[in-house]
């Protein structure tokens, strides 16, 4: 790790924000769990979908965890996507606002500190450019009857070439097919407007009718293009999968954060919220190349099982639950204390070998600071306090 970095990860860890790309410098056991979560990205790799319960108390490094599946995604060059679930803002039981929060907030090896969704997209366009020139098919007519005359403008036959490539993942639902043909088209005779609206439609964002009629202009007449619903969401979500895999990623993780939110909701959004999450189950079997990472607390065992028995859920998703489960404790003082020593190596990377006094220092610090640790306390507010003990040290 260079200086500059070290010291930018001990700046995020002084606010309490875990640095999700440099977790591993970090981190300290976790091997079992974390053999679980490779378990479900080999899965997608492989082509299948898997789901995993990411089960901790507060404190116990749910979002440090997170940050090591993300890692290990981007070194299999899959694309990875992180939201955190809130009643305001991205709740469950509004499955096309998560799929847009999801989307938005799309990252990749090549790009891992901003959203990727643009990058993505022109990497795409780049692609069906080559094969465009490989293939030699500029004006021939398009035969699929979902797209018509997009690319019979002097463009070639984009959809035929997209479909071909989609052979191997399987078939875009023919709105995803249309928004996709309409962006590359719009791209070649710089339709900016078009665009834009392609992108919106692809974040989820719900559009009026003439801006969805804008989109498929040039379909054949009385094509439909509908908004990404809470019901047709779950779809999209595996469309989004197969078109990374065409734009040469092996897969999609999909992390959803603090979900413990679910239970608190009203009576009618939880209700809703848990029906998502038992279609997210369902679908896990039709899915491809998706490793799904839903982030919870001990308490939401206790609502789940109820959840099953009041609207007769099958007994088969509470096994895949209970199967699928990935427990994190919260660590204890032996695992704060490697964590403590982890840190003052960072610590020494960014300003120095000798600005610190010695181990023998650190571990006295690290033994009075566990002394008055209670049981509110997390592992994030013992990182922030012995940080604060290596600042005064430094001084």
């Amino acid at each position: 790790m260079e200086p500059v970095t070290a010291a930018m990860v001990l700046e995020s860890l002084r606010t309490g924000t875990v640095p999700l790309d440099y977790v591993e410098h970090f981190n300290v056991g976790r091997q079992v769990e974390l053999a679980q979560a490779i378990d479900g990205i080999n899965a997608a790799e492989g082509g299948r979908a898997r789901i995993a319960f990411v089960n901790g108390p507060y404190g116990s490094g749910k979002t440090h965890f997170l940050g090591l599946i993300r890692s290990e995604g981007f070194r299999r060059n899959f694309a990875v996507t992180h939201v955190v679930l809130s009643s305001a803002s991205c709740p469950l039981d509004r499955l096309e606002m998560v799929f847009g929060a999801l989307m938005g907030n799309l990252r990749t090896p090549e790009c891992r500190d901003t959203s990727a969704f643009r990058s993505v997209l022109d990497e795409y366009i780049k692609m069906v450019e080559c094969d465009l020139i490989k293939t030699g098919v500029a004006n021939k007519p398009c035969r699929h009857p979902a797209v018509g005359s997009y690319l019979t403008c002097g463009h070639g036959c984009f959809a035929e070439l997209l479909i071909k490539r989609l052979a191997k993942e399987g078939t875009l639902t023919t709105d995803f097919l249309i928004v996709l043909s309409s962006y590359f088209n719009a791209s070649r005779s710089n339709d900016q407007e078009r665009m834009r609206l392609c992108e919106r439609w692809l974040l989820g964002q719900t559009l009026s009718a003439r801006k969805r009629t804008n989109i498929c202009r040039l379909a054949p007449p009385h094509t439909r293009l509908d908004n990404i619903s809470n019901e047709s969401a779950l779809k999209a979500f595996s469309d989004a999968a197969r078109f990374l895999r065409t734009v040469g990623y092996r897969g999609l993780i999909i992390m959803l954060d603090e979900a413990e939110i679910m239970p608190s909701a009203g009576r009618a959004g939880r209700d809703s919220s848990f029906f998502n999450l038992f279609s997210l189950i369902r679908s896990c079997q039709d899915w491809q190349n998706i490793f799904c990472v839903y982030a919870t607390t001990p308490y939401f065992d206790h609502v789940f099982r109820t959840y099953i028995g009041q609207y007769r859920i099958p007994s088969s998703f509470e096994d895949k639950y209970q199967e699928h489960q990935i427990r994190l404790s919260t660590p204890d003082g032996g695992t704060l204390t490697k964590l403590a020593s982890k840190i003052y190596g960072i610590y020494e990377t960014a300003y120095g070998s000798q600005c610190l006094p010695g181990r023998s220092w650190l571990e006295s610090e690290s033994k009075e600071l566990l002394g008055g640790i209670s049981e509110s306390d997390s592992t994030r507010d013992f990182v922030t306090r012995i940080i604060g003990r290596m600042d005064s040290a430094r001084r």
